[in-house]
């Protein structure tokens, strides 16, 4: 196309009826381009909108016409990333509205851009000034005082039931690609995105968009940041929650360049991720004020294990978060089994990520500060024991007795439990199995994404015969 007659300009000088603008700017957003009915003269057009940006504050939206074939041929030739050229766009006042509101990305500019084929032109821009405005796809939209904790999303689902919230969060799995079927008879593609930040772990994000799809096929669990401004709130009636949703209104900035998103970015490399560690994790830090739990002995509220199995399967369908998680109770039981025999019993973990290590000089997790080179390997050796609780309502199996709450209730420390005979371990086994406790427990609930639920002990003496036929429940 023939430049003459048109000047370069950014997006902060456009007035409304200008034509002869070339806008460099690199496309933060975009969307799958349609097919619409013109009905004046019973034809087909394409549009294709996308959302650009040529300053850390200024952004605008941008709408593309043509032949569907041009359309398409536009979608599949930018996208998300690609610094590109707009040439005589007609600049016009930006249209408000629900519709504006709910399907376009919040925008800085009160203009839009809007080109025609064989008037306008959008190209890539391949200039020495491209690396800058490239620069700017790390910068979020939106800011950091937007942003809304997962924990706050679970537990206010209903009421934020169609919303527009702010998430900062990390990647911890990306799930492959299904084909889903809707309504209408179309054939659709979804992604889920498992995200977790520092107050919840295990939340999926949905996604249907394709250039989504595919740019999150290239995000790293633990590695990957993503600033997602203006996810929205959907009902899942397979959940029974709110689902995050990136719909055509959401931007999303990949490893933003923000404090917040580093702090998230060190926490996202040794954060316990997997139920087991979750459980332990919490279990380990009840008493120093860093969780919403009450102190071990503060943990009254008396249980039967019939209640405790109920509530800890109550939400195993849905996307549970931050308190929500877990409870605490004192469980009057029963010790049926306790095996202070097995090979496993003691586990070496690395206090760097808290992962379990079977090298005797480095961590074997290949994302932790140690293997990195930023922390030098400090290993830890704990038990791991699990323990069968057993009361008049049913069985509590399987459950974790580790770290320092397994040291308490043993009574030695790791090193002293190496220097046992077996019969001295028999002993201490027969201390406790088959006597009535009084176990103070944590329970990690079961979810859509965790399908069993976990427990781990953080206390456990003998209990006085009066005190558990005073408080034992009756169901």
């Amino acid at each position: 196309m023939n430049h003459i007659g048109v000047r370069r300009t950014v997006l902060a000088e456009l007035s409304p009826g200008q034509d002869d603008s070339l806008i460099v700017g690199v496309i933060i957003g975009s969307q799958s381009p349609k097919t619409v009915s013109v009905k004046k003269d019973l034809t087909q057009k394409g549009v294709w909108n996308f959302t650009l940006r040529d300053s850390e504050v200024d952004t605008i939206n941008v709408t593309v016409w043509g032949s569907p074939t041009y359309i398409e041929q536009c979608a599949e030739q930018f996208h998300i990333g690609d610094v590109v050229s707009v040439t005589k766009a007609r600049v016009s006042l930006r249209v408000t509205g629900m519709s504006e509101e709910n399907f376009r990305p919040s925008v800085s500019s009160p203009l839009q851009l809007s080109l025609s084929e064989g008037i306008s032109e959008i190209a890539h821009h391949f200039l020495p000034d491209a690396p800058h405005f490239q620069s700017l796809m790390y910068v979020p939209t939106k800011q950091s005082s937007d942003i809304i904790p997962l924990r706050d999303i679970c537990s206010n689902g209903e009421l934020i039931q169609g919303n527009f919230v702010n998430i900062l969060v990390a990647v911890q799995n990306v799930q492959r690609v299904r084909q889903l079927k809707m309504q209408d008879g179309r054939q659709a593609e979804c992604r889920e995105v498992v995200v977790f930040d520092r107050t919840s772990n295990g939340l999926s994000v949905q996604m249907w968009d394709k250039e989504i799809i595919y740019q999150a096929s290239q995000w790293k669990p633990r590695e990957t940041i993503l600033f997602m401004a203006d996810v929205r709130m959907k009902w899942s009636g397979y959940r029974n929650a709110c689902i995050p949703t990136v719909n055509s209104k959401t931007i999303i900035t990949v490893d933003p360049q923000t404090e917040d998103a580093e702090c998230l970015r060190a926490y996202a490399l040794v954060a316990p991720l997997q139920p087991s560690a979750i459980v332990d994790y919490l279990a380990s830090n009840i008493t120093d004020g860093f969780t919403s739990l009450p102190l071990v002995s503060s943990i009254r509220n008396v249980l039967s294990v019939r209640t405790i199995l109920s509530r800890a399967r109550a939400d195993a369908r849905n996307s549970v978060s931050g308190d929500e998680q877990q409870f605490t109770a004192l469980v009057y039981a029963v010790v049926t089994h306790l095996d202070l025999h097995h090979e496993n019993i003691i586990q070496s973990k690395c206090t760097s990520c808290y992962k379990v290590t079977s090298l005797e000089n480095s961590c074997s997790n290949p994302d932790c500060p140690v293997e990195q080179g930023s922390e030098m390997f400090v290993p830890c050796r704990m038990f791991n024991i699990r323990i069968d609780l057993s009361d008049h309502t049913g069985t509590l199996k399987n459950c974790r007795l580790t770290a320092e709450a397994a040291e308490t209730v043993l009574g030695c420390t790791v090193a002293q439990f190496d220097c046992m005979s077996e019969e001295q371990k028999t002993v201490l086994k027969w201390n406790f199995l088959m006597e009535r406790c009084a176990a103070r427990i944590l329970v990690l609930k079961a979810s859509h994404e965790r399908r069993q639920a976990y427990i781990s002990l953080v206390a456990c003496s003998v209990a006085d015969a009066a005190e558990v036929a005073a408080k034992i429940p009756l169901l």
